[in-house]
């Protein structure tokens, strides 16, 4: 006798948030229609990994369907990639650009930890303006910019840390400048974050348009969101 398979269907999810993380949120709600790319950039210790995930967390606590996109070159300094090898930068921009390509269009908020740009900012830093690779990677910059809503770039939010990564802090200090540099070439907005703490991640959400104030709302109705992505139900066939 054959086994009979469970069929599955979603069930519509309605999510009480107002309140819930009141403590949290600072009197902020979500805003509808939000669909943003973050592009986060920062010299190495400097905070960028802090900023992203402080992003995140907050991002998930508005229920925004969030995600983050991980960085290659960190995963590459663990395996014990040869970074000075001629071909690494347009590796590492392929592999980044493959797995940023993965994550799909509709999520409310994509944050990317190695946005394609800075492949423009190593290549110059280490191996000069004038050097076909950097040349290379500028162009590849100038044509992917465009795929992000936003460029945040993290200033000493921590201290500096050894751990993880090839540069000195005076070497970190010269890739900030590097970075500035690059975006200014490449006509790019961005704002340089140089403090944080609890509030700053939904101080950014506010300033790009994510979160605003809650409005006055009538008490006697719940404020519900609709999430029908949240919960799959298992229908068991006898």
């Amino acid at each position: 006798m054959l086994k009979p398979q469970p069929n599955y269907f979603y069930t519509e999810v309605l999510v009480k948030i107002d309140g819930t993380f009141s403590h949290l949120t600072n009197g902020f709600s979500r805003n509808d229609d939000v669909n943003l790319k973050l592009a986060i950039l920062g010299a190495p210790g400097s905070g960028k990994s802090t900023l992203s995930a402080g992003l995140l967390y907050f991002s998930k606590l508005f229920l925004f369907k969030a995600d983050a996109v991980p960085e290659v070159a960190k995963w590459d300094y663990y395996k014990g990639v040869d970074f000075t090898s001629e071909d690494y930068e347009y590796e590492k921009f392929n592999n980044q650009k493959n797995l940023e390509d993965i994550y799909p269009d509709n999520l409310d908020i994509t944050i990317c930890d190695a946005p394609l740009i800075i492949s423009a900012i190593y290549a110059a830093y280490y191996r000069g303006d004038d050097h076909q690779i950097a040349k290379d990677m500028l162009e590849l910059a100038k044509k992917e910019k465009d795929r992000y809503t936003h460029f945040l770039v993290s200033r000493k939010l921590v201290k500096f840390e050894n751990f993880g990564r090839n540069e000195t802090e005076s070497q970190s200090e010269q890739i900030h400048a590097k970075t500035l540099e690059i975006l200014e070439r490449l006509q790019i907005n961005y704002t340089v974050i140089n403090r944080y703490d609890d509030h700053i991640p939904i101080q950014i959400l506010a300033m790009i348009g994510a979160v605003g104030k809650n409005k006055e709302i009538d008490h006697h109705q719940s404020s519900l969101l609709e999430r029908t992505d949240l919960l799959k139900t298992q229908e068991i066939t006898q």
